[in-house]
């Protein structure tokens, strides 16, 4: 059985950045977090992860919203 996960392309995760005002010292971290989810997991997967990483990377408010519009896009319709 095939199965088809969404994913974010390089250009939505661009513009995410972009709109969000992310710092060039978190754009790095807020990219490969984007790149790497889709929606083979359930979206609080992804919730709960990003809640990790903002305190392990000590993310501020811009790259911790621009992730969380990256996940909330992802699971839109």
């Amino acid at each position: 059985m095939i199965m088809n996960y969404k994913i974010l392309s390089d250009d939505e995760i661009d513009k995410i950045i972009a709109n969000q005002g992310v710092s060039k010292k978190d754009v790095i971290t807020v990219e490969n977090f984007l790149m790497t989810i889709s929606t083979e997991y359930d979206k609080e997967v992804h919730l709960s992860n990003l809640e990790l990483d903002t305190k392990l990377y000590q993310l501020d408010s811009k790259a911790y919203n621009a992730i969380r519009h990256g996940i909330e896009m992802l699971y839109a319709a």
